[in-house]
């Protein structure tokens, strides 16, 4: 090697060891929570931005899947969006039950591929039927304990993550689900989760406080039935705010500008190791919204991630719960917060090809990947 090679070869190595280093908080979404261990240990779970899945299971629904019977029994009181949009379809032309299909087929991959993706939270419907639970939207779409095998495996390989479920509506065959069927619900989780299950007797929900037990599946539910386990927490008093979802672009730019104003100018007096939820999915409403505009509900999504990013990095936005249109970008942003803090704006990424996830292989002796910092 001659003299002039080895004046370059180290300053060489130093730039690319810093470019690498720049890009590893943005390049591995299957574990953006552990990448980041020194910057949210002492964060509560409240503090950061989570991106979440709205209708986890919702994904390959063909139409062809038996019906939650639970939520047909429902429907005087509460119809679901996906019911109306099936029964929609049922008696309007211009509505194709292969749309409406696609409407409720909120998501394009499994839950494995969803976390892998970046997803840490999982908004979930249930229902109880013929001795099983089912994971469901109008249509039952698995059985819950192969979600949950999907769930353990990532967890099993990514420890150090932590995954929120929010059990948002269960169902049995009558109704809303009674509480002997929330009994073996909970037994169910109980056995398919073990101690990965995070207590809601949890003294305050930081990383240190669940890494250090070694927990780090969190489940929430506003059915008293089940949040009367100390397994799972109830949604009504761990959530400060949850704004509604809308279907246009510009109504749900609203919201988050709306979200923002009011905790902001709650200050202190609101509680910050609470969760703020903020929907950017479509909601489509058949009362209000036409099967016309339908086609083009996701035209203006990238004015969303724009109004993110244009945010200051210290706005209190934590879990933004999306469809499959969004997941990406919303991984994306969220694991770019902690390359924004020597600015007040997030800067948005440029684009790269995506990691095809399902090649992506496990850590080695992921425990020792923070062990030391507990």
């Amino acid at each position: 090697m001659t003299k002039f090679n080895k004046q370059l070869y180290l300053p060489l190595s130093i730039v690319l060891l810093t470019i690498l280093n720049a890009c590893s908080s943005t390049s591995h979404p299957e574990k953006w929570m552990t990448q980041n261990k020194n910057k949210i240990i002492d964060t509560h779970i409240s503090n950061i931005k989570i991106p979440g899945s709205y209708r986890a299971n919702s994904y390959n629904i063909t139409g062809q899947e038996s019906l939650c019977l639970g939520e047909l029994t429902n429907y005087n009181n509460e119809q679901s969006n996906s019911y109306k949009m099936i029964k929609l379809s049922e008696s309007n032309a211009q509505l194709t039950l292969e749309s409406a299909l696609l409407y409720i087929n909120h998501q394009d991959k499994d839950i494995f591929n969803q976390l892998m993706g970046g997803m840490r939270y999982l908004d979930l419907l249930v229902c109880y039927q013929d001795g099983t639970f089912y994971t469901s939207n109008y249509y039952l779409t698995s059985q819950l304990t192969k979600i949950d095998k999907q769930i353990d495996k990532f967890l099993h390989d990514y420890p150090y993550e932590i995954v929120i479920i929010n059990l948002d509506k269960v169902w049995d065959k009558d109704g809303y689900i009674n509480e002997e069927n929330s009994k073996l619900l909970i037994n169910q989780l109980e056995h398919d989760f073990g101690n990965r299950i995070i207590l809601n007797t949890t003294e305050a929900l930081t990383f240190r406080n669940v890494w250090k037990n070694k927990q780090n599946i969190l489940i929430m539910s506003d059915n008293p039935h089940l949040y009367d386990s100390e397994l799972i927490w109830d949604s009504n008093k761990l959530i400060e705010l949850q704004t509604q979802p809308e279907f246009a672009t510009i109504k749900k730019l609203t919201n988050i500008q709306l979200g923002i104003e009011k905790l902001t100018s709650l200050n202190e007096s609101y509680n910050l190791n609470k969760l703020n939820i903020f929907p950017v999915y479509t909601k489509f409403d058949a009362e209000v919204n036409t099967p016309e505009e339908l086609q083009h509900s996701q035209f203006n999504r990238e004015l969303i991630i724009d109004y993110l990013y244009s945010l200051p990095e210290s706005n209190p936005i934590n879990i933004i719960v999306s469809d499959k249109y969004l997941e990406t970008e919303l991984a994306e942003y969220a694991m770019n917060q902690f390359q924004a803090t020597a600015s007040p704006d997030f800067k948005k990424p440029k684009k790269t090809t995506t990691t095809n996830t399902q090649s992506i292989s496990s850590p080695k002796n992921p425990s020792q990947v923070i062990e030391s910092e507990i």
